[in-house]
């Protein structure tokens, strides 16, 4: 008994361990009203790993895109000092994409709301910088620096494969930005006479993000399978021991009702046919103590109706005797008293 308990006890611990694993923490009243605003439903229990990994990606891009929305924001105060229309119009472009992309977050579209939001990054800050008064230089030389952000949006929609293909854009648009954008006199020089000084901060800063990123969620996504396989371990086992109780239900209630039929059979052999098998519906054996209680049921009523018709039958076979002169037969085998 105790180790059965202790077994039950695993296999909750294995059960809870799994669904923390894949769905995290959502325990905060704040949190849990937010995932229901801006995530699809929760999938069914015997939902398959891909949705459930679909239903994971859109919880955490409910929490990116607020933030994105922040980091927007912040460019809007140097936007403004810049007094460039297009400056200040792209991060309010960039916050009405960030709405649309968490609509359709909300509908179930995730990897949509992805795309949509790597285009509107990646192009708004390829457009500002070429659309940025004096062209590039040291002191916005920095905002390079921002082509790590499609990395950080894009795990958010995507597996961790997709790194890959993001850096491969995000590096091809650094080197455009550098390249052919407008410079001013010191970015010129030093782009031709030590280009490596720009080209290796910018590219290693890129390398070392998705490197870091693609480590993490790689684990991340091969624990959730392995907390996916436990639980199936639990369900089955589970399943199995559920299957093994009904057997063994099965086998006693078979036992049992076997009992009951061959008391009846006893009974009845015994002359006594008020007796039935007591055997429920529910009952494995129950289709074969209905035939059987059915047949005592017809037996006793030939039994009873047999009593009736006794006397009649003495009457008869007396004047049947009288008119051949003869002992009736019954009498005849009557034993005589001593």
């Amino acid at each position: 008994m105790e180790q059965n308990n202790t077994s039950d006890s695993d296999e909750k611990i294995r059960a809870k361990t799994a669904t923390n694993a894949k769905w995290g923490s959502s325990q905060i009243p704040l949190l849990s009203w937010w995932y229901r605003l801006v995530t699809p439903l929760d999938p069914p229990k015997t939902a398959s790993l891909a949705q459930r990994e679909k239903i994971r990606h859109a919880r955490l891009a409910a929490l990116t895109v607020p933030l994105f929305m922040l980091y927007l924001l912040t460019l809007l105060p140097q936007a403004i000092s810049s007094h460039g229309l297009v400056q200040i119009l792209l991060p309010l472009e960039g916050e009405i994409i960030c709405v649309v992309a968490l609509l359709l977050n909300r509908r179930g579209w995730i990897q949509l709301a992805g795309i949509l939001l790597l285009t509107q990054d990646i192009v708004g800050l390829t457009f500002s910088l070429f659309t940025t008064p004096g062209g590039l230089t040291l002191n916005n030389l920095y905002r390079l620096d921002f082509t790590i952000v499609p990395d950080i949006l894009a795990l958010s929609f995507f597996s961790a494969n997709i790194l890959f293909l993001i850096f491969s854009i995000t590096a091809l648009q650094a080197w455009i930005l550098i390249t052919y954008t407008q410079h001013d006199q010191v970015m010129t020089y030093i782009l031709q006479t030590n280009p490596f000084q720009v080209f290796s901060h910018i590219y290693a800063l890129q390398l070392i993000t998705v490197t870091v990123l693609y480590l993490w969620a790689r684990s991340t996504e091969l624990a959730i399978k392995r907390a996916d396989r436990a639980e199936e371990i639990a369900t089955f086992e589970r399943h199995e021991k559920e299957l093994r109780e009904k057997e063994l239900e099965q086998k006693r209630q078979l036992d049992v009702g076997i009992q009951q039929i061959l008391q009846t059979h006893v009974a009845v052999a015994n002359g006594d046919f008020t007796v039935r098998a007591p055997l429920s519906q529910d009952h494995v054996l129950w289709q074969v103590a209905k035939a059987l209680n059915n047949l005592i049921a017809r037996i006793q009523r030939l039994s009873s109706d047999g009593q009736k018709f006794k006397p009649y039958a003495w009457r008869e076979d007396e004047l049947t005797s009288n008119e051949h002169g003869q002992i009736p037969y019954r009498q005849s085998h009557q034993p005589k008293d001593h």
